[in-house]
């Protein structure tokens, strides 16, 4: 994912789909190479504007990520707080924890709003300022809108994009996939199991991910026995081997779509599963916050689920999508045949 700035204006109009959200008082940092006049861009850091007593601790923290992963620039932008160029102190603090890393800063922004038309300044240089072009409709913008990604105008609103259905109806699949693990347990104790099991549920999930991504501006159908045996199939550990090969596959974007949908369709713990990829498909394509707000929702759903615990250890660690995308792909090179109808992980715990 690259970046063109030809001034300050087309850094804060990319933020909001950097971030997915407008964002309000925050200190976004954006880490970036070089690369033939634009910037490749890294891991995006946003977190709220610190109290007095906690400028110094998040400045490090910040610091601390960017050196951890070897970062060499970053782009920041403030955004809010109680007028032009606040929160002067963190900024300073901040930068001079970032250039004792190693990591170069150039031009730090404040802006009051990440919206068209409203007026940037440089912390570095006062006469350095400009206005804000709107940021749906930037080269930046549309490559994002190609990519799949989608923008909320708050994080609660992106969060809320991720509500699951009607109680009634995830305690009635919650009976549906019940009846289903016990055919399997079944199954088991008659050493009746099948041998194309993977198979079946891959071509499942294969059928589901085309159907999304030839319904580009709409959702398919998924009826209630497509729905559970979808669920059912995520919680398999050789189905997760496959599932690492979608996630870096051309299949990604709409992967992405099918697994929002059975996040919102799950009910507890089987939600879980297709958050957990949700949440890593988010993070391959530098949506940071989803990835965050779907890995909440998977741990909330199942606190102790391995994938769940490990992702958000390697999110809070700032791991780029870079190094995301190379151990997914070492792991999904040998999932391993399935023996037998194994009990789902998420209900056998």
């Amino acid at each position: 994912m690259n970046l063109e700035l030809s001034n300050g204006g087309d850094l804060v109009a990319a933020v909001p789909h950097l971030l997915a959200f407008h964002p309000t008082d925050s200190a976004v940092v954006v880490t970036v190479e070089p690369d033939r006049g634009k910037f490749a861009v890294g891991p995006v850091l946003r977190v709220d504007l610190p109290a007095p007593d906690n400028v110094a601790g998040l400045a490090a923290h910040l610091a601390d990520a960017c050196a951890r992963h070897g970062v060499r620039r970053a782009l920041v932008v403030i955004v809010g707080g109680p007028g032009r160029l606040s929160h002067r102190d963190f900024v300073d603090q901040l930068i001079g924890d970032l250039n004792a890393a190693g990591v170069i800063v150039d031009h730090p922004l404040w802006v009051r709003v990440a919206e068209v038309g409203e007026t940037w300044w440089c912390y570095a240089e006062p006469d350095c300022t400009g206005t804000v072009p709107d940021p749906d409709i930037t080269p930046f913008a549309v490559a994002r809108a190609v990519e799949g990604a989608i923008k909320y105008p708050t994080r609660a609103a992106l969060a809320a994009s991720l509500a699951p259905d009607p109680p009634h109806v995830l305690a009635r699949r919650a009976r549906v996939l019940d009846a289903l693990v016990g055919a399997q347990l079944r199954a088991a104790a008659q050493d009746a199991c099948d041998p194309n099991a993977l198979a079946k549920d891959m071509i499942l999930i294969h059928t589901a991910i085309a159907e999304f991504a030839a319904a580009s501006r709409t959702e398919p159908d998924l009826d209630e026995d497509r729905l559970a045996a979808l669920l059912l199939a995520m919680t398999q550990e050789d189905v997760r081997g496959e599932c690492f090969k979608i996630a870096v596959s051309e299949d990604a974007n709409a992967a992405i779509r099918l697994w929002t949908r059975l996040t919102r369709s799950a009910p507890t713990p089987e939600r879980a599963e297709p958050a957990c990829f949700l949440a890593i498909g988010a993070h391959l394509r530098g949506d940071g916050v989803l990835a965050h707000v779907a890995l909440d929702i998977a741990l909330a759903a199942d606190p102790g689920h391995p994938i769940a615990v490990l992702l958000r250890a390697a999110v809070q660690h700032a791991m780029s999508p870079m190094e995301l995308r190379h151990i997914l792909t070492r792991a999904g090179e040998a999932p391993g045949p399935r023996e037998g109808p194994p009990i789902p992980a998420a209900i056998s715990a």
